[in-house]
């Protein structure tokens, strides 16, 4: 079952895209296009499902407001997905090479990722 969808997807992506966690405003701050009762709805949801956590209080403006963080990384996130809907690294990998955004950076680090993964399974 995908967990993360439509706005949830874009409310996880802000809280896996910082190095602290982050309130229900600042999250806003961040992605403006996602409305602040959408936000506070989803926050309550993940928490109901442990997808995220409260990681303590933060001042927000005058008041204390709770700063969550995300109990599942992104990674963790896209592996289990995968290999729930079945998805063969071969075919994600050819799917993503069509991008057209893909630059020379990027497929110099997926190389260091295959020839690292390819010396583990050698050994």
């Amino acid at each position: 079952m995908d967990i993360l969808k439509g706005k949830r997807y874009d409310v996880m992506l802000v809280l896996w895209s910082s190095d602290k966690p982050l309130s229900a405003n600042e999250i806003h701050t961040i992605n403006s296009s996602l409305k602040m009762p959408t936000i506070r709805r989803i926050l309550e949801d993940f928490l109901k499902e442990n997808i995220i956590e409260v990681a303590g209080l933060s001042m927000s403006g005058r008041v204390y407001a709770r700063a969550y963080r995300p109990m599942i990384t992104q990674e963790e996130y896209l592996r289990t997905t995968t290999k729930e809907k079945a998805i063969k690294p071969v075919d994600f990998l050819s799917a993503m090479l069509e991008d057209n955004d893909i630059s020379m950076e990027m497929l110099e680090e997926l190389q260091q990722l295959l020839d690292k993964k390819k010396a583990e399974i050698e050994r």
